[in-house]
């Protein structure tokens, strides 16, 4: 084998070993960020509009004139897209809650609510976009 093949070789070698390095330490860092569960023994809290009342508004829902909001998103770890959507009845009260709690730009948290309790919870945990987790209470 002349020198030149050797050297595309251990080239080849030393990438492939690199890349191999960092896959696991991606990997490593997936596993040590916090995941969010679900868990049937707890409810999520209903979250309050994120909608803020502008002067001269009146601020408690149902009160006088205030508009009711149908729709409220947040944008939680400010990349410009919402990660949060929460959709609102005609009262006010919450109706659904659609999340991307691992920040990738895909919604993975599903949780519906009737008459302001959770009544079921979906979970998406390998990424797909399609459920894996199913609760309903």
């Amino acid at each position: 084998m002349n020198s030149t093949r050797i050297a595309i070789i251990m080239v080849f070698v030393v990438c492939a070993f690199a890349w191999r390095v960092a896959a696991e330490e991606r990997q490593q860092q997936a596993q040590q960020q916090p995941q969010q569960q679900v868990e049937p023994q707890t409810q999520p809290q209903i979250p309050q509009p994120v909608n803020i009342p502008q002067k001269g508004q009146i601020a408690a829902p149902g009160k006088g004139n205030a508009p009711m909001p149908k729709k409220a998103e947040a944008d939680r770890n400010f990349d410009g897209k919402p990660d949060r959507t929460e959709y609102y009845d005609k009262d006010g009260n919450v109706t659904r809650i659609e999340t991307d709690t691992n920040y990738d730009g895909k919604i993975d948290e599903w949780v519906e609510y009737k008459n302001g309790v959770v009544s079921k919870a979906e979970k998406d945990a390998n990424g797909d976009g399609k459920p894996d987790t199913w609760l309903e209470y």
